[in-house]
């Protein structure tokens, strides 16, 4: 039998009803489903932070990501400064003596002895000067000593002690200055010994 017009608008209007519900059936489980995974706490993705989801850096400090580097200001070092010429040793090695010559008081005698000095400088000095009873000496004959300018920078030598030929009761004692004077390295440096002796007994 064939349909009437009638019933096949009704038939599509049924049908038309039954989508309707059934979309709106698949919405309300959608929507129940997203309400529950907010609840939980989950993004909705398996394995997969939100932060990964949404495309949020890492706050990680892995390979590849910047750090603080200290930049601190170095100070350059002054250059060295030169110490320059140094007497470390001027010294006495051998104490003089005066020649005894005999009289009615001291009948016997003895042959003067000679002084020894002993010397060591350091500082950049080439060699060293000596001069006899005049500290200035060096000073005042041109950069020479009086015994002599070229001596080595460490060293002993010996040296006359001339004992004063005046009358002991008038002078007893000898008294003699050796002046050491550095040569090269700087401004000289100097040094002196005085030594005294009893010019007779």
């Amino acid at each position: 039998m064939k349909p009437t017009p009638g019933a096949i608008v009704r038939l599509k209007m049924s049908i038309g009803r039954t989508s309707a519900v059934m979309s709106l059936t698949a919405l309300v489980l959608v929507l129940s489903a997203c309400s529950k995974s907010t609840s939980g706490g989950s993004s909705g993705l398996s394995g997969v932070s939100p932060s990964s989801a949404l495309g949020v850096p890492s706050s990680s400090t892995g390979a590849g990501a910047p750090t603080a580097t200290s930049t601190g200001t170095k100070t350059a070092k002054p250059p060295p400064v030169a110490a320059g010429p140094k007497v470390d040793t001027f010294a006495v090695a051998r104490m003089p003596a005066c020649a005894i010559v005999p009289d009615s008081a001291a009948p016997f005698s003895a042959a003067p002895v000679d002084i020894i000095v002993k010397w060591s400088v350091s500082g950049g000095a080439t060699k060293v000067a000596l001069s006899l009873d005049d500290k200035n000496w060096f000073k005042n004959n041109g950069n020479t000593g009086s015994i002599g300018s070229d001596y080595p920078l460490t060293g002993t030598t010996e040296l006359p002690f001339e004992c004063d030929p005046k009358d002991p009761k008038d002078q007893p004692n000898t008294t003699h200055t050796f002046t050491l004077n550095t040569i090269g390295g700087g401004p000289t440096v100097a040094k002196t010994l005085t030594v005294t002796v009893q010019t007779q007994p």
